[in-house]
């Protein structure tokens, strides 16, 4: 068992692959988990962090799970999710994430899109950034084979109110991800 407060740390691969540094973090390991805790950065953008990851993942054993707040930019999007072609700019995300080891990442995602220019150029609809807007959504993402849904995805924004619409998106060769089909509610 470890029980230890870190501060102005460097932890490469914690995040989908990504370093978070800062602190301070409380890192605990326990039961054959590690559990990571704080305030930090990812990517150079604010980062709170609730993270729990088994020390070994079996599939059925215990899972990678954590609730992450983060405001993201475009560079650090393009890290974690491949990039969303239809965001530009700063967009402040709460995610609860849980991935078990079986291929399949669950994360619900709630965002605040004030910041944000939203073009959804499939559906003909831009929202400039400073314009209030929410977002939320379930999504799951699939790799073999590779798939992205998000549903029950809920957009509050000028002139647009989706509730319980569903996203399906694609990764490009350059592994953008692309929307290729919405189904408005």
């Amino acid at each position: 068992e470890v029980e230890a407060t870190v501060d102005q740390v460097t932890l490469p691969n914690v995040v989908k692959g990504q370093t978070v540094s800062g602190g301070p973090f409380q890192l605990v390991g326990r039961d054959g988990l590690i559990t990571l805790s704080g305030q930090g950065q990812i990517k150079g953008r604010a980062l709170k962090l609730d993270w729990r990851e088994p020390v070994t993942q079996v599939g059925g054993g215990p899972c990678t799970e954590g609730t992450i707040w983060v405001d993201t930019d475009s560079p650090l999007r393009q890290a974690l999710a491949g990039g969303l072609s239809f965001v530009d700019g700063s967009m402040p995300v709460n995610m609860v994430y849980k991935d078990c080891g079986k291929g399949v990442e669950i994360l619900n995602i709630s965002g605040d899109l004030t910041p944000t220019r939203l073009n959804l150029r499939a559906l003909g609809y831009e929202k400039p950034s400073g314009k209030s807007g929410k977002i939320s959504m379930d999504v799951t993402v699939r790799q073999n084979p590779s798939a992205i849904e998000a549903r029950h995805v809920t957009i509050t924004a000028p002139d647009v109110k989706m509730r319980e619409g569903a996203l399906d998106f694609a990764k490009a060769k350059d592994g953008t991800v692309n929307l290729v089909k919405a189904t408005l509610v």
